[in-house]
């Protein structure tokens, strides 16, 4: 018995259905999640590395100050360490005697001012008649933050306040 020849009209409907089965499928799927995607990815901006520079982006927008992050992009672990222990709101002739020598000291200090974020105000030798006799033998450093740190200073604290005070 033969099979019955079907009208060219329907062969060709059931071709196109066939080849456009899973596109289609796929289409509505994402049109019926297409929502929740949206609030998984919108979250994720939350999360993971760099988040916390995100969140400071925003913040300094909202200030006015939207350079400044791109400051304090690249700083190494130290550097940044090193900076919030001496440029808070009063970061006005601080000595901070780290554990470290005086040359990685100076180069951490170089980095801050040259992001204009410190400023040297004297470099003290053990003969300085002002040598303060914590330093230890080793050169002391003097300086202060300048308006910008300050500024950096209270964007990175509050930001982190924020994180911890959310995380509760």
């Amino acid at each position: 018995m033969a099979t019955p020849k079907l009208p060219t009209w329907l062969r060709i409907y059931g071709f196109v259905l066939n080849r456009m089965s899973w596109p289609v499928v796929v289409l509505f799927v994402l049109i019926l999640f297409s929502i929740p995607l949206f609030k998984a990815i919108t979250a994720m901006s939350k999360l993971g590395y760099g988040s916390f520079y995100v969140e400071l982006q925003a913040a300094a927008i909202d200030r006015g100050i939207a350079e400044i992050p791109k400051e304090l992009k690249g700083l190494s672990s130290e550097q940044l360490h090193y900076f919030l222990v001496v440029g808070g709101e009063t970061g006005n002739e601080i000595q901070y005697r780290p554990p470290l020598s005086h040359e990685r000291q100076q180069r951490i200090i170089d980095e801050l001012k040259a992001r204009g974020l410190l400023e040297v105000v004297k470099i003290l030798e053990p003969t300085d008649p002002d040598y303060p006799k914590s330093a230890g033998g080793a050169k002391a450093v003097l300086f202060k933050t300048t308006d910008k740190g300050r500024k950096a200073h209270s964007l990175i604290m509050d930001v982190l306040y924020e994180q911890i005070a959310r995380a509760r």
